[in-house]
């Protein structure tokens, strides 16, 4: 297994970089944490002259990992020492009726402000994992595929009926109303050739979301990072948690992505979530949710909707960005 060194900003592509952290793979503390994080399952030597270094794009903010796994160390990262069966289970067990609730008010959101019927909705989730948001757009009707390296969750995704598609190898007749990227763009060791195939896939008034972590202030505490393995050192460093989270965004750095491609954001009216705001079983929860959606589509800065810039809403209202 090898690594892939990557010198320049991997969303815009400048060279010019500020280090905020290097450390060997084989420090004691960290190699600590990575066996506690993934069970022992990682082999001595494995990562044997490979170095945990944080560069910050001088132009745009991205925060991202120089050196990331190469395509076998990657498919032993998350199909070997992140076990599989292990992943179902735990994904299994954070199912709610809340995060369905979720799914369904996502879903019809985005059917209502696109102004479209299930029926005609064309749908990718790309890096579907275990295929939960699939399953709820299918239950409106809508055409939903799946695209996923692992082939555990291709497998399973099959299983629920849920058609596997190479986005990249379509012929160019294939084009979706909504790409969903949910947790993939951090993952992703060349993002902006992903996002730039992606794009091509988009109908000219299709939709695409990334939300990724919220890296929001990193850069000012990376010098916290503690490499104790107790639970209450997890939610410092996720955002940028090693060999996983390999590209760390805010706001900023996310828009500037996107532009890159061609992209602005989409500004969906709150009367659209608002109206179907799933769990109103009581004030309480209706408050919840309502606060819920504000928070989540105004103040969490990379849950992000992006359409082609210079084309109009469906309804024939050009949507400016929200910033």
């Amino acid at each position: 297994m090898m690594f892939i060194e990557r010198v320049k900003c991997p969303t815009c592509g400048n060279s010019s970089k500020i280090t905020l952290l290097s450390i060997p793979f084989s420090n004691p503390e960290l190699l600590r944490w990575l066996n506690s994080y993934y069970r022992n399952r990682i082999p001595k030597g494995s990562l044997d002259g490979m170095d945990y270094i944080l560069d910050q794009c001088a132009a745009c903010g991205l925060i991202w990992q120089r050196q990331v796994g190469d395509d076998d160390l990657l498919n032993s990262l998350y199909e070997i020492w992140i076990e599989p069966k292990d992943s179902q289970i735990y994904n299994e067990g954070r199912r709610s009726v809340q995060q369905a609730l979720a799914y369904v008010s996502e879903v019809v959101t985005v059917l209502s402000y696109l102004a479209i019927n299930p029926k005609d909705a064309n749908f990718l989730d790309f890096g579907m994992g275990w295929g939960h948001w699939c399953q709820v757009a299918k239950s409106f009707g809508c055409q939903v595929y799946g695209a996923d390296l692992s082939e555990s969750k291709m497998a399973q995704a099959h299983a629920n009926g849920i058609p596997m598609i190479d986005p990249f190898f379509l012929d160019s007749e294939t084009y979706f109303d909504l790409i969903n990227t949910e947790q993939v763009f951090e993952h992703l060791a060349n993002p902006h050739r992903i996002l730039t195939g992606l794009v091509r896939k988009l109908k000219p008034n299709g939709l695409l979301k990334i939300s990724v972590p919220n890296g929001t202030g990193m850069e000012k505490r990376v010098h916290r990072i503690s490499w104790d393995v107790t639970p209450s050192s997890r939610p410092l460093l996720m955002p940028v948690q090693p060999l996983e989270h390999i590209n760390c965004f805010h706001r900023k750095s996310l828009d500037i992505f996107a532009a890159s491609v061609g992209l602005v954001p989409a500004k969906i009216p709150l009367k659209y979530e608002f109206r179907y705001a799933a769990n109103m079983s009581s004030l309480k929860n209706a408050a919840r949710g309502l606060l819920g959606i504000t928070y989540k589509n105004r103040l969490y800065p990379t849950y992000r909707f992006y359409r082609r810039g210079g084309v109009d809403h469906p309804f024939g209202h050009p949507q400016r960005g929200d910033g």
